[in-house]
């Protein structure tokens, strides 16, 4: 009988040793993958000329400018704004990727917000629909926007 209980005092004890131990580790924890970046339209409007004053390299085209919003939370990595990582697409179902921009720094330190426009050429009978922004760092989902009728 006391052999029996030594046995069940041992085995409890490596059960709350390994509670104890193993409290802290999960699998994944659920916030490592999520990104807390924000992007946001502030405005969109077509035009028939680019920031230099060119019109776009087909007749039938237009200058879609969009005015862009990106937070980056306090603690996160610089966030690098290529503007390659944005896209377009129009309700045509059409990719776009960026034709120009405006104001846009090259990277947006932790905890600070930027704005700038992103411009894209679209045939003047395609509407764009949707702002795809997708950096490096980010896992998952790219960001997305409805982008405001125009």
């Amino acid at each position: 009988m006391k052999d029996k209980r030594l046995s069940c005092l041992a085995v409890a004890g490596a059960l709350i040793f390994s509670l104890v131990i193993f409290s802290g580790c999960t699998a994944q924890d659920p916030d490592y993958t999520e990104s807390h970046l924000d992007m946001e339209i502030l405005d969109a409007e077509a035009r028939d000329e680019d920031p230099d004053g060119f019109p776009p390299g087909e007749e039938e085209n237009e200058f879609l400018y969009i005015q862009v919003e990106v937070k980056n939370p306090e603690g996160e990595d610089t966030l690098p704004l290529n503007p390659f990582n944005f896209e377009l697409i129009s309700d045509e179902g059409t990719e776009y990727g960026h034709a120009d921009h405006e104001d846009r720094p090259p990277n947006l330190p932790d905890g600070t917000t930027a704005s700038f426009r992103l411009i894209f050429e679209i045939p003047e009978e395609e509407i764009g629909e949707t702002l795809i922004f997708e950096p490096e760092r980010l896992e998952g989902d790219p960001l997305t926007a409805d982008v405001p009728s125009y």
